[in-house]
């Protein structure tokens, strides 16, 4: 890991996927022709990055100085790092105000050369990862003993099966449409979300939930989109594609396991991150908006999709 308090890289913990990194995102001037300050280029870099919601930390250092604070699942964790000839790191971790855990990191300057991870705030850096990861985990062995209020839950049980799926859909009062599928195939869900018909269903043999958002962009050339929807797709988490109907679908996985106590968080991200690709496909020159509603061929074409994708597997000779 690079130095944290480069004041030509800024520092930030972010989730990717199921798993925690730390990464050094560049603050410096980039573009010589651009007319913005140097000022004003890292301004803007770090604004962006605590808009982002894959950031947990932004670790903005200021005259040698760094105390960051983030909550997580009812976790309070400070990040509090000093430069200098006796570099120091703080991780404190608080539940409802009371402490959790609390550890001070020195440099080691006798650890061996190759060790990855030397100075004092790098190891803060990777311990509260740790920490994050724990928590997600649900393996609280971090917190303190002593810590007055905390009681550990028992592991919740994961959501396996569209079954559940669909409970929790209606529960959290959408309206909801199994699809039926030949044999022994998972049968998808249809609900509505803000005037959008989509579909929750589940990868066929190896069982990860994911979400679709269907279009069909009317009178828009088919190597347009095509390219439109290369460029929104780029170094996204959704994935675009045509169908045999024409359609265009939009289709991404839940980027953590599925329980019942983060469904509602895991659902609006994802959709959130369908949309996001969509409008950027429309904002395209000569692609643009549906400009009546479709959500009437949104279910069709699901259904089409489904008993499709049903009648393959049908045939398939395991």
């Amino acid at each position: 890991m690079e130095n944290i308090f480069n004041s030509e890289y800024v520092t930030v913990i972010r989730k990717k996927g199921d798993e925690y990194y730390s990464e050094q995102i560049a603050t410096k001037k980039m573009l010589p022709g651009s007319s913005m300050s140097n000022k004003a280029v890292k301004a803007n870099v770090i604004s962006r990055l605590r808009k982002d919601s894959s950031v947990i930390f932004v670790l903005e250092a200021k005259g040698g100085l760094c105390e960051e604070t983030a909550e997580h699942h009812g976790f309070v964790l400070t990040l509090t790092l000093k430069d200098g000839k006796q570099a120091v790191g703080r991780l404190l971790v608080t539940y409802n105000g009371n402490q959790a855990y609390d550890m001070t990191f020195l440099d080691d300057p006798e650890e061996d050369e190759v060790s990855y991870c030397r100075s004092a705030p790098e190891k803060s850096v990777q311990a509260a990862i740790r920490v994050l990861c724990s928590i997600d985990a649900e393996d609280f062995s971090f917190v303190d003993d002593a810590c007055p209020g905390f009681v550990a839950r028992e592991p919740e049980e994961e959501v396996e099966s569209m079954t559940e799926i669909e409970v929790l859909l209606v529960e959290n009062h959408y309206q909801v449409e199994r699809l039926y599928t030949i044999d022994f195939a998972s049968r998808p869900c249809l609900f509505v979300h803000e005037n959008e018909v989509l579909m929750l269903a589940e990868n066929h043999f190896y069982g990860h939930f994911f979400i679709e958002m269907k279009r069909i962009f009317q009178g828009a050339r088919t190597e347009i989109v095509a390219n439109a929807v290369k460029e929104a797709t780029k170094n996204s988490w959704v994935d675009g594609f045509q169908h045999k109907d024409g359609s265009w679908a939009f289709r991404t996985q839940f980027s953590d396991d599925v329980y019942k106590s983060n469904f509602t968080s895991l659902l609006d991200e994802a959709i959130a991150n369908l949309r996001a690709v969509v409008e950027k496909v429309e904002e395209h020159e000569g692609v643009g908006e549906e400009v009546f509603s479709i959500d009437t061929e949104q279910r069709s074409l699901f259904i089409y999709e489904v008993i499709d994708a049903s009648i393959a597997l049908s045939k398939l000779h395991i």
